[in-house]
């Protein structure tokens, strides 16, 4: 064998079993992208903007998907509050989490801080593309971030935890950030692992009688993508989504409640506390109407949910129907048909 030949022949077979080189990005924090979400229990909500520009370092490596966020040399941030000016310090350790092929990115155990007159106000959070919700004094708040858009590259991460004695109000609140920056070059979306995916999705919008509640039953089949979900250790959130921002139904089920039976993990709620609804309620914050339902995940990723509670009169049109599960958050589209007592989702 010639020189040449062997010399190809080990290149050809690093290039199997090395793995493939990580891309090196910038993700661009334009003003306003660097934002501090807060949920007071006795003021309300609030959101507040920066007005720096920040370029953050990344590296995403293909083949496993892991997304490393480089942040030693990250300049603080300005932000401007009711309470006075705040800073940002988002400077620390390399931050690694993943991204998959549906532009999700989740990065746990973000550490940062917020400067307030003096004062370091530190924060650990997930931050993610996907649904969440932090929970205080038994109320939940909900949140979520945006995927990555392959074609303008940008991308919204966003995550809380309790604040257990706030400055000024001096009590515990929801204290979390959204990061929102565009990643330049974009990652090719096949390159990625796969993400899962919804198929078979369906279901009915039962209206209630005389005013009374509504139902919603919907049902559909996970293809799981490159990571299998952990249905029993992750939370589980299901939604409904329309045109707009926000959620027309968000349903959660924390951790550990869905409980394993024969082939089949379930939960089945009597009082709202285990499949808590965070959006779509009837009735108002002050006379809220009572909720049950029930959710099983049968062993082949057969979903079926229900529940009732529920005022569902504006949903109509095209929809979006939302799964998360921990990282993973598959959608599929779905349209209104019908408009007497009882309406498809197909």
């Amino acid at each position: 064998m010639s020189a040449r030949i062997a010399g190809l022949a080990i290149a050809w077979t690093l290039a199997a079993v090395l793995p493939r080189s990580a891309l090196a990005a910038t993700c661009t924090i334009m003003p306003g992208g660097a934002t501090l979400v807060t949920h007071v229990p006795s003021a309300g909500d609030f959101e507040f903007s920066s007005v720096d520009t920040r370029v953050l370092q990344v590296d995403i490596d293909p083949g496993g998907g892991t997304f490393t966020l480089h942040r030693d040399d990250v300049a603080p941030i300005d932000v401007g509050t009711q309470g006075g000016p705040v800073k940002l310090l988002l400077a620390g350790p390399a931050a690694v989490g993943s991204i998959d092929a549906s532009g999700n990115v989740t990065i746990p155990a973000f550490a940062y801080s917020e400067l307030f007159a003096g004062q370091p106000l530190p924060g650990n959070a997930t931050l993610s593309t996907t649904a969440y919700s932090t929970e205080l004094n038994g109320v939940e708040y909900p949140g979520h971030g945006t995927p990555l858009d392959f074609t303008t590259g940008i991308v919204s991460l966003e995550g809380a935890g309790v604040l257990p004695n706030a400055p000024i109000v001096s009590e515990p609140v929801v204290s979390g950030i959204r990061l929102t920056c565009q990643l330049a070059p974009v990652p090719d979306p096949s390159t990625l692992p796969d993400a899962p995916t919804l198929k078979n999705v369906g279901g009915v919008v039962k209206t209630g009688r005389a005013g009374k509640p509504d139902t919603l039953t919907l049902h559909a089949v996970l293809v799981p993508g490159g990571t299998l979900p952990d249905f029993a250790g992750k939370d589980v959130l299901i939604g409904l989504r329309g045109a707009g921002s926000g959620d027309g139904v968000l349903v959660l089920v924390r951790a550990g409640a869905l409980r394993k039976k024969g082939k089949r993990l379930a939960v089945r709620d009597s009082d709202g506390t285990a499949l808590k609804v965070l959006a779509g309620r009837k009735g108002t914050d002050d006379a809220p109407s009572p909720t049950s339902g029930a959710l099983t995940v049968a062993s082949s990723k057969r979903i079926n949910l229900r529940v009732q509670g529920l005022d569902l009169a504006a949903l109509s049109g095209s929809l979006v129907v939302t799964l998360t599960v921990g990282p993973l958050a598959p959608t599929a589209n779905v349209t209104v048909s019908g408009s007497g007592k009882t309406r498809r989702l197909r």
